[in-house]
């Protein structure tokens, strides 16, 4: 039965190998606006498992050396061991670059958004292609103008006779109506 896992464990190609995809070369990533690549860990989880699963039966294999069971068995688990580990490690460097393009690709995207068309995007740090402008686009503050004083205001003769007319008729003041005192307690 050990022998049989062992051969079974040693024909398969590991998880990550199969599953997990790196991200396309640099050259590609600048002139695409989108690409894929695999962000799952679980291809390495999977091949993690199993190169200590057979890490485990290569050692139990080695241990129990008998005439029927001689070392070929641990060989051969130590090869599934080594195949696992390689395609774990394969994985984890082909998901962690791909989680590193990703998030650049999105850091272009949004200078994208930040910067307009015409100067493009620059590294991080760096100004915009053109900048500073040229000289003769440069334009120095204008200085604030200091306020005008008020002109004097004008002086119209008076008319000499003019006609007035009568003054308006007034209503009647309204009679006021005052509250009568309190009346006065009798004394006891």
């Amino acid at each position: 039965m050990l022998v049989a896992a062992s051969v079974a464990l040693a024909s398969l190609p590991g998880c990550a190998f199969i599953f997990s995809q790196g991200p396309p070369p640099a050259e590609r990533q600048a002139k695409e606006t989108y690409f894929d690549c695999s962000g799952s860990w679980v291809p390495v989880i999977v091949d993690a498992l199993g190169a200590t699963i057979a890490g485990i039966d290569a050692a139990a294999a080695y241990d129990s050396q008998t005439i029927a069971n001689p070392h070929g068995v641990a060989v051969v688990a130590a090869g599934a061991t080594a195949l696992f580990a390689t395609s774990a490690i394969y994985g984890v460097t082909a998901v962690a670059s791909c989680g590193r393009a990703k998030t650049a690709r999105l850091e272009r995207k949004q200078r994208e958004n930040l910067l307009p068309p015409p100067y493009g995007m620059p590294p991080w740090g760096e100004p915009p292609p053109g900048w500073p402008p040229p000289v003769a686009f440069y334009r120095p503050p204008v200085p604030a103008a200091a306020p005008k004083p008020a002109p004097p205001p004008a002086v119209t003769p008076a008319p000499t006779e003019t006609p007035t007319a009568p003054p308006a008729p007034t209503a009647p003041a309204a009679p006021v109506f005052k509250p009568a005192p309190p009346a006065a307690a009798p004394a006891s």
